[in-house]
């Protein structure tokens, strides 16, 4: 299994390949596309990716220096028709300039061309593929890989794993980023303090007086959601004692994710600090660096002690796979 590492900025490269990442993912939004299209080009506030061609191929070509491939992340839900030459221009530039390797693609109709063309396209988690059929149906359109929805079981992932076997590399989140839906089915902005991850204030409205267990079982499920809302928002954005970023985690379950066959683990954060991405991808090595090495019961102590939050482990809010 590979750590998959988030990047914005050249000076990046050399930090997360040298703390454990063995692929790089990233954005693009040239000046061409502010100025004909405007809107985001990917799934990411524009802050996040890079801003111009010369920086990305700078930034690919050290990686390549390296032997680390690097994935460009074109995501949006879909786009308009007149947006596709644009699109399909900078797939072209991408690569023959750039030398990147492959295009995170959430449009089944842009997955197709680019795969047709020759190109090597990843599925993004935005396509929501809940499933093996869907996979299978995105295997057909010629991807290589899948990115699963953060939503997902263990089970679940090992029902995917198996049924597509060899044919598609299965990508899974691992550290960072949590959402209170589905991804894929949203259609606003992913990004912290979004509407989605604020907790709401509610109230109980019934014509006939409330029975005082029905107002307290209520009061306690709103406090379950605003503490797991905190902690899908990345603990309020907080970092622990020891500088390690703290938020949704998968780190107890590495064993079983090799185990059933996972190809590749995302570290989300593209617009993160230089010291969150690098926290985040150095505690990721070091536990993953157990995995096969002592038994799954040791990894996971291992991890916990690592992140030196008992309480928010013990909550499992924090995990991924619970």
């Amino acid at each position: 299994m590979k750590l998959l590492a988030p990047l914005s900025r050249v000076d990046e490269v050399e930090m997360l390949i040298g703390s454990g990442a063995g692929e790089l993912y990233c954005g693009l939004v040239p000046e061409a596309w502010t100025e004909k299209q405007g809107g985001w080009l990917n799934r990411r506030s524009p802050r996040a990716s890079f801003t111009s061609w010369s920086s990305l191929a700078e930034a690919a070509h050290k990686a390549k220096k390296a032997g680390v491939p690097v994935y460009l992340t074109v995501n949006a839900p879909s786009y308009q028709a007149a947006q596709w030459p644009l699109l399909l221009e900078m797939a072209e530039r991408a690569v023959a300039d750039c030398g990147l390797d492959a295009f995170i693609v959430s449009d089944p109709g842009l997955v197709s061309v680019l795969a047709d063309q020759g190109y090597c396209v990843h599925v993004s988690s935005v396509a929501a593929v809940h499933n093996a059929q869907a996979a299978c149906f995105f295997r057909d359109l010629g991807a290589k890989r899948i990115i699963l929805p953060r939503s997902l079981s263990l089970i679940e992932i090992e029902g995917i794993c198996a049924a597509v076997g060899a044919d598609l590399e299965i990508e899974v989140f691992l550290l960072n980023d949590g959402c209170a839906y589905e991804e894929g089915l949203c259609r606003t902005s992913h990004m912290p303090g979004g509407f989605c991850s604020t907790a709401w204030d509610y109230g109980l409205i019934a014509d006939d007086p409330i029975a005082p267990e029905v107002k307290e079982r209520w009061l306690a499920n709103l406090a379950d959601y605003r503490k797991w809302i905190w902690y899908l928002n990345s603990c309020g954005n907080q970092v622990s004692a020891k500088g390690l970023p703290l938020g949704p985690c998968g780190l107890c379950a590495l064993p079983e994710l090799q185990r059933i066959g996972v190809s590749s683990l995302k570290i989300v954060g593209r617009e993160a600090s230089f010291l969150r991405k690098l926290g985040a991808v150095q505690l990721a090595k070091a536990v993953l660096d157990k995995v096969g090495a002592v038994a799954p019961e040791e990894v996971m102590r291992y991890a916990q002690q690592l992140r030196d939050t008992p309480q928010f482990c013990a909550d499992s809010y924090m995990c991924y796979y619970r």
